[in-house]
């Protein structure tokens, strides 16, 4: 009759929505299921399974800057898709990094003081609301194997509280691969319920106490585009470790 088959289609209906729910849900649901057929009517009975998939840890990307307009916009672009929050730390900047910042979404916080590399990325921590913290600078690139990396740590339960990031960086035209600067660990993703940046004025690190593990992929660094900058940079450490 069409009434049973009005029922038959409602029922076929049910079976794929409870399908789909299962499938993105690891097999659990939190819907009213269908429970029996009997004599061509459909009966239902309120039982509830709770979705046991894990929600991935949220994370916070953390940049200071300072006249970063030639960098941060592809930095931005390589972090965009990953992350769950950008918190940029901005020393009152001249040029357009403040509107390339906003442009993103980021929460941009202004500071006319500069206290120092470690006090000022501690400063930029403070204002994310997540735990999980990814810290990076403005020249620097996380690739798509990277994030895919970061990203399906973070959907499961991650067992260490610190990562490090192993760094290739740019010299005057190439990547170094050798000397010691490849493969360059930096720790720069953490969990800051256990960890902190030292308060140094130059050459900040993350302090923590426990077991870190090293992620496989790497972190690209743009630091030096011809030797004028290498020159300029070592200018300013030493003024400012002064």
């Amino acid at each position: 009759s069409s009434q049973r088959f009005e029922q038959a289609e409602f029922a076929s209906q049910i079976f794929f929505a409870v399908s789909a729910c299962r499938a993105s849900c690891n097999g659990f649901i939190q819907l009213p299921l269908l429970w029996c057929w009997n004599g061509g009517v459909l009966l239902f009975r309120d039982r509830s399974a709770t979705c046991d998939k894990k929600m991935k840890q949220p994370l916070s990307v953390v940049i200071i800057t300072h006249n970063e307009e030639i960098n941060l916009r592809d930095c931005l672009e390589s972090i965009r898709r990953m992350a769950d929050e950008i918190v940029i730390i901005d020393s009152n900047s001249s040029d357009q990094t403040q509107v390339i910042a906003q442009e993103y979404g980021a929460i941009v916080q202004i500071t006319d003081n500069w206290p120092g590399f470690g006090v000022q990325k501690n400063r930029a921590v403070s204002f994310a609301k997540n735990d999980w913290i990814l810290s990076i600078d403005a020249d620097e690139r996380v690739t798509t194997e990277l994030a895919k990396e970061i990203n399906d740590l973070l959907e499961a339960e991650p067992r260490y509280q610190a990562y490090k990031i192993p760094r290739l960086s740019w010299y005057c035209g190439r990547f170094i691969k050798h000397s010691g600067w490849h493969p360059e660990y930096v720790l720069r993703l953490f969990n800051r319920q256990s960890a902190r940046f030292s308060d140094d004025l130059v050459h900040e690190r993350v302090l923590y106490g426990g077991e870190v593990h090293r992620l496989d992929n790497s972190l690209l660094h743009y630091s030096f585009q011809n030797f004028s900058q290498v020159l300029s940079k070592i200018d300013l450490y030493s003024s400012a470790s002064r």
